[in-house]
């Protein structure tokens, strides 16, 4: 038996690393080592904060991430204050070693520590449950293209999952006889963890510590060994954060910086004044600050919380998967209750079928309206067109209910063994304590929850909606094993019955192979539609006469000034091309609210940046637009030449003399009818007919229109 267990286990962790070795590889090979699927602007960012030590120090910065984006030294420094850089540490590390172009970064990042993230979670869910469900956990996560695989190669976000798995993973073993490194190793991972985004640090510290409550409670020395070595770690951590920010800032600066922050992402209204009083201080401070600005009545109540969930990464899964994955781990839920007697027995089964009922009809009666987003609706009915005709959903979700209450009524045993692993009970532990720990953090934070991870589908609840994906396709394909085996050697049994149970065989087996393919063809469509290689462009900036040229964008910057080698900045109005005549001169409205250059004041340079590149990045609802538009019920998804600004310079008869396009997604046009992508050369001559670049207009507030 031990024999079977390693074979079964070697087996199930060669089956994840090869699949991490394929499915990275191709991310990697496919997009020339630039994989830029919604957003992997972190990498760019953790690039330029290790170039930014190495050349500048960390005297002026006492260690804070320095967001300037130049070559120069009077640029710097303008420094991010609102956490902790530890993945900014290990990228300064390997630039030190010689990774100092996004593509290394990003190559060894992905195959250190995504590989070990990766590992983490496997070995943890292999000691909690078995290793066939850590590697459909495992598999399940790589393959979400949108909610898991894209991040997992940004160099920044790739550490949420590490830290996450590898405090649970000490946690989990804390309690074997030589627990010395695990405990030291748990200390560590929360200073590591609250030295970094203190929102998800505040996430996993819940989830471990509600997970060590529970799994502890009966060793109350293990437990406060447990609690001391993650309240260290974590204490740790904040103070390396606040004693960077005070020797920044001072301590009275700190305290308002942290005010204004958390007001800011979460209760904006407070103050009618905020916004300008933030404005105020950061830029007199030399400090980063980004206006997405949240309300936190706006997400009160109880369905905010719920939509939280449902209305992002079960939105993806679609609504089909979602019901389906929903009911089948109803089943495993309601399989684990206590069946003692005959008569406990006949009660528990008569609790799990009403129950089960109940779901199912709260799946299937409950406007997708409320749960879902119905903006994104033309995505999900696509998807759910490649299930095959309306009927097959219904199928599906009468298949997924009818083995959920075969399940329920059968209980854990027959269906799953004895064995409490194979029972998942271990993980059931894991999914209440991440509900809770995610109550707690969406209780206190909502606003940054939304604006810094749900909007964003950026992996936060994703490390706990996909672990249910994994039950639901643990449990059908569970049964559909037991049902098989019942069918083909079970004898002495009448027709009928050995019909009924063939027939839910078949039931399971169809089921289980419809869920696994949906799920590929649903991941395959996301690529089609969001290719990883959108911002393969960037490369042009590397050559003449981009580099060393000076930009201005309409988005984040780093990207550019990577490639460049020059600096570059994000001007949130420049694209508007709001044109106003002062004397003689064409004044052209800006922004530099983005302007994060420490000499912003006296160098007169950054009024004339030599180009302008509109950059639109790929999100679901340009899938949504491009879909409408192929069905006649809309405009598309505006590109680059619906800009203002580039409209002007496409214009040969414009008032901006010397402005003009130079490049654009021709492509992007061919293929999707929008160009996400457009550089503009800036001609700032001196004569009667130039043009300045204007930042106390505002073009917003101002009544009138560009000039063409």
């Amino acid at each position: 038996m031990r024999f079977t267990h390693v074979n079964a286990g070697t087996a199930a962790s060669g089956a994840v690393l090869l699949l991490y070795v394929v499915l990275c590889g191709w991310m990697l090979l496919a997009t020339d080592l630039l994989p830029y699927v919604m957003d992997n602007n972190e990498s760019f960012s953790s690039l330029w904060h290790a170039a930014n030590i190495y050349n500048f120090g960390i005297t002026q910065t006492y260690g804070l991430a320095d967001e300037s984006f130049s070559p120069h030294a009077m640029a710097h420094p303008y420094v991010h204050t609102h956490q902790g850089n530890f993945p900014r540490l290990f990228a300064f590390l390997i630039y030190v070693i010689g990774a100092r172009t996004v593509e290394s970064q990003i190559l060894i990042t992905t195959f250190t520590v995504g590989l070990a993230a990766v590992a983490l979670v496997y070995a943890f869910f292999a000691r909690i449950a078995t290793p066939l469900f850590a590697a459909i956990v495992c598999a399940v996560y790589m393959t979400d293209y949108i909610l898991f695989a894209q991040w997992h190669v940004v160099t920044y976000r790739v550490w949420h999952c590490f830290l996450l798995f590898l405090c649970l993973y000490c946690t989990e073993r804390a309690a074997e006889v030589r627990s010395g490194k695990w405990i030291f190793g748990l200390a560590a991972g929360f200073l590591a963890l609250f030295y970094f985004e203190l929102v998800f640090a505040v996430f996993v510290g819940a989830l471990c510590g509600l997970y060590a409550v529970f799994k502890y409670r009966t060793t109350p020395l293990l437990l406060t060994r447990i609690v001391i070595a993650q309240t260290a770690g974590a204490a740790v951590g904040i103070a390396l954060v606040a004693a960077q920010g005070i020797a920044y800032l001072g301590l009275d600066d700190f305290r308002q910086d942290v005010y204004l922050t958390f007001l800011a992402r979460n209760d904006v209204h407070s103050s009618s004044t905020l916004l300008e009083k933030a404005a105020r201080f950061y830029e007199s401070k030399k400090v980063v600050f980004w206006y997405n600005v949240q309300d936190r009545e706006a997400f009160a109540g109880v369905m905010p919380f719920i939509r939280s969930l449902t209305s992002f990464d079960w939105r993806v899964h679609t609504p089909l998967l979602a019901i389906a994955i929903w009911i089948l781990s109803a089943g495993w839920l309601l399989s684990l209750l206590p069946r003692r007697n005959g008569e406990n027995r006949r009660s528990t089964s008569v609790w799990s079928i009403g129950l089960l009922l109940l779901a199912v009809v709260l799946s299937l009666m409950l406007p997708q309206s409320v749960l879902f987003d119905r903006k994104f609706s033309p995505i999900s009915d696509e998807l759910h067109q490649m299930a095959g005709p309306h009927a097959v959903e219904l199928l599906v979700v009468v298949a997924a209910s009818l083995i959920s209450t075969m399940i329920s009524l059968a209980g854990a045993d027959p269906v799953f063994g004895l064995d409490h692993r194979r029972q998942l009970r271990g993980v059931l532990v894991f999914m209440v304590c991440s509900g809770l720990a995610y109550l707690t953090v969406f209780f206190l934070s909502p606003g940054y929850i939304y604006s810094g991870y749900l909007e964003r589908h950026a992996p936060f609840t994703v490390f706990f909606n996909d672990v249910l994906v994994a039950v639901g396709l643990y449990a059908v394909a569970s049964a559909a094993v037991i049902l098989t085996k019942s069918a083909l050697f079970t004898s002495h049994v009448s027709i009928v019955r050995q019909y009924a149970r063939s027939s839910l065989a078949g039931v399971a087996v169809l089921l289980a192979s419809f869920l696994v393919g949906y799920w590929f063809l649903v991941q395959a469509r996301y690529v089609s539609w969001l290719p990883p290689d959108h911002y393969a462009f960037l490369k042009k900036l590397m050559h003449p006469p981009y580099r060393g040229a000076s930009f201005v964008a309409n988005n984040y910057a780093a990207p550019v000034a990577a490639y460049t080698g020059q600096w570059a900045y994000f001007d949130p109005a420049i694209s508007q091309g709001f044109v106003v005549r002062k004397g003689q001169y064409l004044h052209l409205a800006g922004d530099r609210k983005y302007l994060w250059f420490a000499d912003r004041d006296t160098n007169p340079e950054y009024r004339k940046p030599d180009y302008f590149i509109c950059m639109i990045a790929q999100t679901p609802m340009a899938v949504v637009n491009r879909l409408r538009r192929d069905r006649g019920s809309g405009l598309g998804e505006p590109g680059c030449s619906t800009l203002p600004l580039v409209r002007l310079a496409a214009n040969p008869n414009s008032h901006l003399k010397g402005v003009k396009v130079v490049e654009y997604d021709r492509a992007g046009l061919e293929k999707w009818g929008t160009d996400s992508w457009a550089i503009v050369k800036l001609d700032w001559n001196d004569s009667p007919e130039g043009t300045v670049l204007d930042w106390s207009i505002q073009p917003f507030r101002t009544i009138g229109s560009p000039s063409e």
